[in-house]
């Protein structure tokens, strides 16, 4: 009954399905197959990330649903996800008779292979896959020679050294040294910023960047709406930030910036700077704000509630200075060798429980100190392991 339906409706249908299931279906009869076997490399995953979805709740279920699920073009495919270096090395096996299907590879969690095999690797798939337009690379870094003969690229970034200009209209870039780029989402790393324009520039990443004293002060940036900020301080950073219309902010450095001069219709904040408390107190204003990530000194927390933003779902704390939760009457021996709790998920769990109590369940999700994750559902429940997970979490429900 299935073979009756038209061939689009098949595809979309494979668009949505998991890869196992993909599989199952092209091996029922050579119809299924011959419109279905190209789906198996159009979006490729490397990610070794151990998989954490089996509790059920709403916002995972959400989340597993979502996840590796990619926007190419108009319509979302689901990822065939490579976790294993046997998985791996039977797809770069493949690449001689179908790399030119793969548009859309991803490196984001490698399995333990040896880099030096793995760039070979990459070194021979890479030509083979003509029809790539996307590719990320997320670890050890590689030359961008790897890629020229990847003439259809229009999104590229990641850890990669610009060592030759490809000339290419790429709409998502990673740069190491100066290129000629009409980018509207545009990664700077460890390099001079001076003679780039940015009128066209949507999404910014400055890493480790240098640049004349007031250049960035000086630029307009008319299109500006994400901005990831990763170097040393700069007090002209807080005059710029301060004048742009943001809905993304991240700033991983000591740049003092006041709450007060941020765009309060932001929707994603993420700020390493210890802030004063009072300055936490214009965060009511934010509207808007979905996602709050602060360093903050863990006896403010609980006095941070009335200021918080009703909207917000999201929170990230890193704690600058914890306090004992152990009774000071009880040698610390008791605490280290009498039981196997862990004293910090019980007191960082209390204040996810106090946050729920004030504002009715209204919050999702709660990360302290890169590592305790709880996820607030119709109960507040501790994730082990799931801070590896917690970034992608966020991106993929806010």
């Amino acid at each position: 009954m299935l073979q009756k339906l038209p061939t689009e409706i098949i595809e979309k249908l494979g668009n949505l399905l998991y890869q196992d299931d993909i599989i199952s279906l092209m091996l029922t009869n050579s119809y299924f197959y011959s419109i279905l076997h190209s789906r198996l490399y159009t979006i490729i995953n490397i990610d070794s990330t151990p998989k954490l979805f089996q509790h059920d709740s709403r916002s995972l279920n959400k989340f597993q649903y979502n996840y590796n699920n990619y926007k190419f073009g108009n319509k979302f495919i689901r990822a065939v996800n490579i976790s294993s270096v046997y998985c791996l090395k039977a797809f770069f096996k493949q690449v001689n008779e179908n790399g030119s299907k793969v548009k859309f590879l991803r490196f984001e969690k490698v399995p333990d292979l040896p880099d030096l095999e793995l760039f070979e690797y990459l070194e021979t798939s890479l030509p083979l896959m003509t029809q790539l337009e996307q590719f990320h690379w997320n670890h050890a870094s590689i030359p961008l020679s790897f890629l020229k003969h990847n003439t259809q690229l229009k999104k590229l970034n990641g850890n990669i050294t610009t060592d030759i200009n490809l000339n290419l209209p790429l709409q998502d870039v990673t740069l190491t040294t100066f290129a000629e780029t009409n980018a509207s989402k545009l990664t700077l790393r460890n390099m001079d910023v001076q003679n780039f324009v940015f009128d066209e520039v949507i999404d910014l990443t400055l890493d480790t960047c240098t640049y004349k004293r007031n250049f960035m002060l000086d630029q307009q940036f008319p299109k500006l709406k994400h901005l990831k900020i990763k170097m040393d301080d700069d007090p002209c950073i807080a005059k710029l930030i301060s004048k742009l219309n943001l809905e993304t902010l991240i700033l991983k450095s000591q740049i003092k910036v006041s709450l007060k001069d941020i765009n309060k219709s932001i929707i994603s904040l993420s700020m390493d700077t210890k802030l004063e408390f009072n300055e936490f107190k214009h965060l009511i204003n934010f509207k808007n704000l979905k996602y709050l990530e602060i360093t903050i000194l863990e006896k403010d927390i609980l006095q941070l509630l009335p200021y918080i933003p009703k909207n917000l779902k999201f929170i990230k704390f890193n704690i600058l200075e914890s306090i004992e939760r152990n009774n000071c009457l009880i040698a610390n021996e008791y605490w280290e060798f009498s039981s196997n709790i862990d004293q910090n998920q019980l007191k960082f769990q209390d204040f996810v429980l106090e946050y729920n109590r004030y504002y009715k369940n209204n919050y999702k999700w709660f990360m302290f100190n890169e590592k305790y994750v709880f996820e607030c559902d119709e109960n507040v429940n501790y994730r082990d392991g799931f801070d590896v997970y917690f970034d992608k979490i966020v991106n993929t429900l806010i």
